[in-house]
């Protein structure tokens, strides 16, 4: 017997970026605090300044993370879908219905 059953592929979330933007953040701190330590300015100024580095860099690093989530919770609802839809579709299989009865049960 031939299996015609066609199947959908399951999608990863964006995690290509998570890499990419690691490396943004850390070269962006790497190259703010080489700036502070080697521009001519009082410690006042300097504590200042990186202080306020520090607050932006926590800024983007929630922001991301808030994107992260969302990101995941889609991939997660979607994923959840499929494997119900797959499970459904094997019960039918086995019992002798189609999907559409074990779906209405």
């Amino acid at each position: 017997m031939e299996n015609t059953e066609t199947t959908t592929p399951v999608t990863t979330p964006k995690t290509n970026a998570l890499p990419f933007v690691f490396g943004l953040l850390v070269g962006s701190l790497v190259g703010a605090a080489t700036a502070i330590i080697l521009a001519p300015q009082s410690g006042a100024q300097t504590r200042e300044l990186i202080s306020a580095k520090a607050n932006e860099a926590k800024v983007k690093a929630g922001s991301y993370a808030g994107e992260l989530k969302e990101d995941l919770g889609e991939w997660t609802e979607k994923t959840k879908k499929q494997v119900v839809t797959k499970f459904k579709e094997r019960l039918a299989h086995t019992n002798g219905n189609t999907p559409e009865t074990v779906q209405a049960q």
